[in-house]
């Protein structure tokens, strides 16, 4: 007696923070990476700032990924906006995200998730967590 095989299921392709192996992480080059590589679906962080603009970063200080100092809730967007986020990107606002995302779904299958990250930074005792970026899309 043979056994049917399960139909084989393609791998779903998820970037992290955009594709923040290959760009700065949740930055606009590293979600155009991310459709780029073939992304089905795109996971960015959010964070709100003093005046009520919610933009595109994981921590809830800008120290780590940019060239900046402080917490995103005591600045501004005009403030933020002067912050590199890596290789000369700014910190990009949801609202320009999600405008730059209706042109890409239009072009290609890739989905958005936005997600409020936590005031924890992603680290343990042994120091900040890297995975390989081969991990990512």
């Amino acid at each position: 007696m043979t056994k049917e095989r399960p139909p084989k299921k393609e791998a779903l392709r998820i970037g992290h923070r955009g594709a923040c192996g290959h760009a700065p992480e949740n930055t606009l080059r590293s979600i155009a990476q991310a459709v780029a590589l073939g992304c089905d679906l795109i996971e960015v962080d959010v964070q709100r700032t003093k005046d009520g603009h919610l933009v595109l970063i994981h921590d809830a200080r800008v120290d780590r990924t940019t060239n900046g100092k402080g917490l995103v809730a005591e600045m501004n967007l005009e403030d933020l906006r002067k912050f590199d986020a890596g290789g000369g990107q700014k910190i990009p606002t949801a609202w320009l995200m999600t405008s730059a995302a209706s042109s890409v779904r239009a072009a290609s299958r890739a989905q958005f998730s936005m997600r409020r990250s936590s005031t924890t930074n992603c680290s343990t005792s042994a120091g900040p967590t890297r995975r390989p970026a081969s991990w990512f899309c």
